[in-house]
């Protein structure tokens, strides 16, 4: 069992290459945000994997925890926050398909739900028969999901479960 840590999403695609952000006409969601991505992966390939994150008590955060138990991912640690949105993040891209981060609409980074993941709601049945930890480190740029990281690696420690870490930083999300 693998369990990954972090930040599940909508990524919302400029369905017009080559546009400034103000230009795009429409977007196109695709699920994202890289733990969870693995946590997909895995299922899919045969091996047991759990995530770990914190999304919006909304349409989007149903939307995504649908998708986690469609393909087989424990959800048990999944929180909802009944506030904080589900992070949906903009890309634009050049013509030749690179990607450009754009923002995340008329929302400040630090309101989303990810921010939110309460160390105190950690599962920690889940680490009983995990051997694998994958942290994402986006989470490490916001003081309450930055105490629920140290918490994981505690039950880790604790549980013998080995860590690896996934540096995914972008400095559009703050300073660690």
């Amino acid at each position: 069992m693998i369990i990954c840590l972090g930040e599940i999403l909508f990524d919302c695609l400029a369905d017009q290459s080559g546009r400034e952000l103000e230009r795009v006409e429409s977007w196109t969601p695709y699920p994202g945000g890289a733990p969870a991505n693995v946590a997909c992966a895995l299922v899919k390939l045969g091996t047991p994997a759990g995530f770990i994150g914190c999304i919006g008590q909304d349409t989007v955060g149903d939307e995504l925890v649908a998708l986690l138990n469609t393909i087989g991912v424990d959800t048990s640690g999944v929180q909802r926050h009944a506030t904080a949105p589900t992070r949906q993040v903009y890309v634009t891209r050049s013509l030749e398909g690179e990607r450009n981060f754009a923002g995340f609409g008329n929302i400040s980074t630090t309101e989303f739900a990810d921010t939110r993941l309460d160390s105190q709601k950690l599962p920690e049945a889940l680490f009983t028969n995990a051997d694998y930890l994958v942290i994402g480190t986006l989470e490490l740029a916001y003081p309450q999901s930055r105490q629920a990281i140290y918490r994981v690696l505690e039950l880790a420690k604790q549980h013998g479960v080995k860590i690896f870490v996934d540096i995914n930083w972008r400095p559009v999300f703050g300073s660690i």
